[in-house]
């Protein structure tokens, strides 16, 4: 148990609980080490149950008994620590692999009991976890054990399996009403191939409630490293009010049963950007801020970035989020001052040209003068600080098809690069005179030849090519006549002919002259991707 250290029976004011089931294979003293003094800042309490399976403590698996316990731990501390005043309102869990797993079921089981939940890293599908053990240090162990824990194996009792695996009981989240997070990774080791565990539980619930509270956060972290005080665990719980605003409600409005899916959930009711002051008002109300987007892994200095809110933001509504990806060297100060973002959007926007969306433009490199790539640390800046803490601070859709990439330049191939190499992660990918191979500067500079086919484009959507069209993603190009060695117009159009040579759908753009090119582009950029229809897709290039 985790209390601030001024608590007390003397001083006990009604106090949020959060549960935390442990991970796999290690003791809840372990998970307590995760949480720092995270619960002193909150306040807010930490039990840290050390559980028990069918057979074993530490490889409960979601064992139904180790669930009902999780859910009787508030009337555990009650008993045992009678001074301890639990906020019953306000009671949330917490849980990182195993124990991310645990939290689902918690969530599916005892739906009532939780004012939000988040995960990180979960087993959601336990029989794939069986198939999969033997890639892991000590696979054949971990087998014995869970045919000893379960039953069985999978193939002699699936319905054992079933019973522990979240996936299983997606139709029951989706419809529980509990604010939840899904942080998962795409270069997990530990539990792999996270987008048919996670990702795919993210999908499914999505499928069978498209307005239920769930936020997925995905990035490329090493096995639950996310969730440590000194990491991004702040963002998760400052999401739910716990270190601050802003909070996901918990009330009654957002708590549904099978028979009420209709009800509407809560989301934010307020918007606070710490470390960004608001430099500008647009035509039509739009907003622009200035801040750095905080990564405590991330290489320093970092410098700082923009975001773009539309007119009479509503922090009860989910709005799509365009990534614009600066040239290099350069700033994303030039889609402040070149391109004119405030002016335009909010013009775009006012006319009905296009839906209300949130701009987020982050810096890559220590200075102005880079002259490297959007890959290596920013790919993971972007991907691992930027988009979690923009998820974590803003109302946004945050699905693939609520997100875009795009990029001018330098940014052009970033925007292609880690779309593709991300790609359950965004809908739409743009370039705009970008290039399509990468170069040997920044990241690349003495990289060898693997590093540099894991980060071309041209190789990337080829391998990836069935994938690309199982998720839907879509493909806008443009270009401005051929400015240099490097960005050549030809570029643009071989590679929209290899997308169209794969049967992905491709919209293709060539602007005829310099003057205006970059504007012309942008504006665009926008309208494809963010029209109150959808864009405008096609399945072969279309050149305008």
């Amino acid at each position: 148990m985790i209390l601030p250290r001024w608590y007390g029976p003397r001083r006990d004011p009604p106090i949020p609980l959060v549960i935390s089931p442990h991970g796999r294979g290690v003791p809840a003293r372990a998970n307590v080490r995760l949480w720092g003094d995270l619960p002193a800042r909150g306040p807010f309490a930490v039990v840290n149950p050390e559980g028990q399976g069918r057979r074993f403590a530490l490889y409960s698996w979601g064992d139904a008994g180790q669930v009902s316990d999780l859910a009787r731990m508030p009337a555990i501390l009650r008993r045992r620590l009678p001074w301890l005043k639990i906020d019953p309102d306000r009671i949330y869990a917490f849980g990182g692999s195993m124990g991310g797993q645990e939290t689902l079921l918690l969530v599916a089981r005892h739906p009532h009991l939780l004012a939000g939940a988040a995960s990180f890293d979960a087993d959601t599908n336990l029989s794939l976890r069986y198939e999969d053990f033997p890639e892991l240090r000590y696979g054949t162990f971990l087998q014995w054990a869970a045919r000893r824990e379960v039953g069985g194996t999978p193939f002699a009792d699936p319905l054992a399996y079933a019973r522990r695996s979240p996936l299983d009981a997606a139709r029951a989240i989706a419809r529980s009403g509990v604010p939840l997070q899904l942080w998962w990774s795409t270069d997990d080791k530990v539990v792999v191939d996270q987008a048919q565990q996670s990702g795919l539980l993210y999908r499914r619930i999505e499928a069978f409630h498209p307005r239920a509270p769930v936020w997925t956060f995905v990035g490329t972290w090493v096995h639950t490293a996310e969730m440590r005080w000194n990491h991004r665990l702040p963002i998760a719980l400052r999401a739910f009010g716990l270190l601050g605003a802003p909070r996901l409600q918990s009330s009654a409005v957002c708590r549904w049963g099978a028979d009420d899916a209709a009800s509407p959930a809560a989301y934010t009711t307020e918007i606070r950007l710490p470390g960004f002051e608001r430099i500008g008002l647009g035509p039509a109300g739009g907003s622009l801020y200035r801040g750095v987007f905080p990564d405590s892994a991330a290489p320093r200095p970092l410098r700082a970035g923009y975001l773009y809110l539309p007119p009479n933001i509503d922090a009860t509504k989910r709005y799509p989020v365009v990534y614009l990806l600066h040239g290099m060297p350069g700033d994303p100060v030039e889609f402040v001052n070149s391109l004119r973002i405030l002016d335009v959007a909010d013009q775009m926007i006012s006319s009905g040209q296009i839906t209300p969306f949130i701009g987020v433009m982050p810096a890559a490199g220590p200075n102005i003068r880079y002259d490297g790539e959007w890959a290596g640390p920013w790919e993971r800046y972007l991907l691992d600080g930027v988009i979690p803490w923009v998820n974590a601070h803003l109302p946004t859709e945050p699905t693939a098809a609520g997100r875009t990439l795009a990029g001018l330049s330098a940014g052009g191939f970033g925007a292609a690069d880690i779309g593709l190499r991300s790609p359950s992660l965004f809908g739409r990918i743009e370039s705009w005179s970008g290039y399509f191979t990468p170069l040997h500067d920044g990241p690349f500079k003495g990289a060898d030849a693997t590093t540099l086919a894991a980060n071309d484009p041209t190789k990337l959507v080829e391998s990836e090519a069935s994938r690309l069209r199982s998720l839907r993603t879509r493909f806008y190009l443009s270009s401005g006549p051929t400015h240099s060695h490097y960005f050549k117009e030809q570029q643009t159009i071989d590679f929209a002919a290899l997308l169209e040579r794969l049967r992905l759908p491709v919209t293709l753009r060539l602007v005829p002259t310099l003057t205006g090119e970059w504007r012309s582009q942008f504006a665009a950029g926008l309208r494809w991707a963010l029209a109150p229809r959808g864009p405008a897709l096609h399945s072969t290039p279309r050149f305008v």
